[in-house]
């Protein structure tokens, strides 16, 4: 199994041509649908992902849509944009509540950043599910498999309480504004 997904991920990268870095797939243990990618190429699958994807086709718009995530630089990209405005409004948040005597105003500061990194996470989210889109094709699978995958992770979160998907699968964007903009976008 950790041959296959990294044969597919590799030919996946390559379509990229040259990198800064080897791009590595593992398998994570565990059924839930979850996949992540970290800095420098890493990018994990959970067996549970694997288990669910009904084609190579759809498989290889989940492993593209996590390549995505590092070209994308995402993670460097929400740690240089996110740190300088969090510390910013904290500081702001905590004068003002300092201030006026209200702890509410530190407490909505606070709610100003996750706002904030929602944005982040939804526009970076696009652009991995663009990347798939585009890796896909590249390569000769269906792009529009990626939209079954998510079509799957819907079926998962009606049936399942929704603590054991990952959030970031289904909260805004919800799956299915990202099969939208995917089915747009293709």
């Amino acid at each position: 199994v950790l041959g296959y997904v990294n044969d597919l991920g590799q030919q996946l990268a390559a379509s990229l041509g040259p990198q800064p870095f080897p791009y590595r797939f593992r398998v994570v243990r565990d059924s839930s649908l979850n996949a992540f990618a970290v800095p420098g190429g890493y990018v994990y699958l959970h067996s549970g992902t694997l288990l669910a994807a009904g084609s190579p086709d759809e498989l290889a718009g989940v492993i593209g849509h996590e390549i995505g995530h590092v070209k994308g630089r995402h993670f460097a990209r929400m740690q240089e944009h996110g740190k300088m405005p969090e510390l910013l409004a904290n500081l702001a948040g905590m004068a003002a509540a300092v201030a006026t005597g209200e702890p509410g105003i530190l407490v909505a500061a606070q709610a100003a950043n996750v706002a904030m990194q929602l944005r982040w996470s939804r526009e970076f989210e696009a652009e991995a599910d663009q990347s798939a889109v585009v890796l896909a094709q590249r390569t000769g699978y269906d792009p529009a498999a990626i939209t079954h995958f998510f079509e799957r992770v819907l079926e998962e979160q009606r049936r399942l309480p929704a603590q054991e998907i990952p959030p970031y699968l289904f909260c805004p964007p919800e799956v299915e504004s990202r099969i939208a903009a995917v089915q747009v976008g293709g």
